[in-house]
């Protein structure tokens, strides 16, 4: 028996959401960093998720976003156009976790949330309420 676990934290780059008959899908990019000697490098990580977890990306996540994404690490040969024998390297993903959201995506949240205020400049009294 073996086990092939990857674990990624990172920012999301693109979200494709998809339905396969009854299955939903849902493939995203995740940017990591790592650092070496030479400094600071980035990398793209593909993430596929299915089913509910494919919905909750779908319904919450969005570009820019952090998430911590753990499962298991897919490894499929394919063959290119011309011929050659190439390899794709992808994350299962088991679970997605959507750790904080970037500032844009904050930013209209709390517009939908913000309640209506009265200004001061108002003519507004006490004497208008009706209890």
């Amino acid at each position: 028996m073996s086990i092939f676990k990857g674990h990624l934290l990172g920012n999301v780059g693109f979200l494709n959401f998809k339905e396969v008959g009854e299955t939903k899908i849902m493939e995203l990019s995740v940017a990591t960093k790592r650092w070496e000697r030479g400094g600071e490098t980035s990398q793209w990580n593909k993430v596929v998720a299915f089913g509910k977890t494919a919905e909750y990306l779908n319904d919450r996540a969005t570009k820019g976003d952090v998430v911590f994404a753990d499962g298991d690490i897919i490894l499929e040969n394919y063959e290119a156009k011309d011929g050659s024998k190439k390899v794709s390297v992808h994350l299962r993903a088991k679970q997605v976790n959507l750790i904080s959201r970037n500032k844009a995506n904050k930013e209209e949240e709390s517009d939908k949330h913000k309640t209506s205020e009265v200004s001061s400049n108002s003519d507004f009294t006490t004497d208008d309420i009706p209890f």
